[in-house]
């Protein structure tokens, strides 16, 4: 497979989940989409996800640097995250994590999936950091 066609991969992958995000959000789930470290990778996926979504009556979305975000008139929302010390304290039903976070990253994160009964862990090949 060349370069070009890992990258189309990786964009469609990137836009499925996105899509799915959306959804639970939809839902009224939380979902909190954690990758690596902040710069170049959580404003990609925020414009991609805000690209998918009319704001309007149903859907809020949020550029505040640092406090990406959409929400949804069911109360569901996807937050973006640019670490996972930064998820600490927050529950959420779904959690999106870069595969370039580490073992020690995924205790830190776990805890947020406790309380929720859909309890769902995406892992999203990071290409931004």
């Amino acid at each position: 497979m060349s370069d070009s066609e890992r990258g189309s991969a990786r964009l469609e992958r990137e836009r499925q989940v996105m899509a799915d995000a959306l959804q639970h959000a939809a839902r009224g789930h939380t979902v909190a989409v954690v990758l690596h470290r902040y710069s170049m990778a959580v404003k990609p996926l925020h414009r991609m996800a805000a690209g998918m979504v009319e704001e309007g009556a149903e859907w809020r979305v949020s550029h505040l640097h640092g406090a990406e975000r959409i929400d949804h008139a069911s109360f569901g929302r996807v937050l973006f995250f640019g670490g996972p010390t930064y998820i600490r304290g927050l529950m959420a039903d779904v959690l999106v994590v870069s595969d370039q976070l580490g073992v020690h990253d995924m205790e830190d994160l776990m805890p947020a999936l406790e309380s929720s009964e859909v309890g769902e862990l995406v892992f999203l090949r990071d290409a931004h950091g």
